[in-house]
């Protein structure tokens, strides 16, 4: 059965979120989940598809609205991660806030998707592993030699990182384990011209340093 909403809303305190698979703001084959945090130093514990993830043509938001924030998943795809037509959020308004996730995670798109992180300020870490992170699209065969509107389209994936460190910090404060430099924009993903589907386009890591 397709469809399905499903919603988490806490109104205040620091909160502990700990889950398994598709979880924690995810959305699978039409369906929404949600999560909005108001705020308090939060610690989210999840494995793979958690915080804010969506899949098969669904949405998957998760919002904090600021504190001190941990993000731990395991496995692939979270922390602002879409698959295959589906559209992802994961906002986190303030906060020296810490990003652990997998491959396809932190901003990223694959299959046709949109998946966007944007952090709001303060002191931010982020540890991925693999390339599809961070801001960085996968590739696209799934529906890519299908007619259009559904074919020939590329993903779009974003790290959003705003505003800078707090008071008293240097802008190169946050961290990137890709290796990409804090402070500035890049823009990352390839287009392959024999094969247009395993291009990786396109992704942006933008981080404002002041």
């Amino acid at each position: 059965a397709a469809g399905g909403i499903g919603m988490i809303a806490d109104l205040a305190g620091n909160d502990r979120y700990l889950a398994g698979e598709f979880s924690q703001g995810g959305g699978y084959f039409y369906g929404l989940g949600l999560i909005v945090d108001r705020g308090g130093n939060d610690r989210y514990w999840g494995d793979r598809y958690s915080q804010a993830w969506a899949a098969h043509q669904a949405s998957g938001i998760l919002i904090d609205g600021g504190g001190d924030d941990t993000y731990v998943a395991r496995t692939a795809a979270n922390q602002g991660a879409a698959w295959d037509q589906s559209t992802a959020l994961l906002y986190d308004a303030s906060g020296n806030d810490s990003y652990q996730g997998d491959s396809l995670a932190q901003g990223s798109a694959a299959q046709q998707a949109i998946a966007f992180l944007v952090d709001g300020g303060g002191s931010d870490r982020y540890v991925a592993n693999g390339e599809i992170a961070q801001g960085h699209s996968g590739t696209n065969e799934y529906h890519f030699d299908q007619a259009a509107p559904i074919g020939g389209v590329f993903s779009f994936s974003l790290l959003l990182d705003l505003l800078g460190p707090t008071a008293g910090q240097s802008p190169e404060s946050d961290h990137f384990s890709t290796g990409h430099p804090a402070g500035g924009s890049i823009r990352l993903g390839t287009r392959d011209e024999s094969r247009p589907a395993n291009s990786t386009l396109d992704g942006l890591r933008i981080d404002v340093s002041k």
